[in-house]
């Protein structure tokens, strides 16, 4: 159409990841753990003042990401973030690479594993326990012995 953008999706894409991250700041505030039960779409819409295609698309993509899972009948709850998607798509990089720069790509992956280990070792010093440093221990004497 004359005088419209020939493409809105921009404006598309900031409301799906605001809707997003508006839910994601639902569960950290609510404190909900994974397999806690989310606020009903009609419930969403009216706290986000969003559409319910708005909210389906955002949980979906959050579905994705293993933020919530959507059970059809059910309800949508809140999952188990793992970092399963973010490996996923790095492996898939990693293969889909054209330039067959197999050392690039592995640096990348070796690179992002450093930076989470970093974040996450400070987390866990703050609050790991005497009995699980003893098992981590055992894990350890384990592998050096294989």
């Amino acid at each position: 159409m004359p005088g419209q953008p020939r493409n809105s999706r921009p404006s598309e894409e900031s409301t799906n990841s605001r809707i997003q991250r508006q839910v994601m700041q639902l569960i950290i505030d609510r404190r909900l753990r994974a397999g806690a039960l989310l606020p009903t779409e009609a419930e969403l819409m009216e706290d986000l003042g969003v559409s319910r295609n708005s909210v389906r698309e955002a949980l979906k993509a959050l579905q994705a990401l293993d933020i919530v899972e959507i059970r059809h009948g059910y309800g949508t709850y809140v999952g188990q973030a793992s970092l399963t998607p973010l490996i996923d798509g790095l492996t898939f990089r990693t293969l889909a690479r054209h330039d067959h720069d197999d050392s690039g790509a592995l640096a990348e992956i070796l690179q992002v594993r450093e930076v989470l280990e970093e974040g996450l070792i400070r987390r866990v010093a703050a609050t790991v326990t005497e009995g699980e440093l003893d098992r981590l221990e055992s894990v350890v004497s384990r592998m050096e012995a294989a």
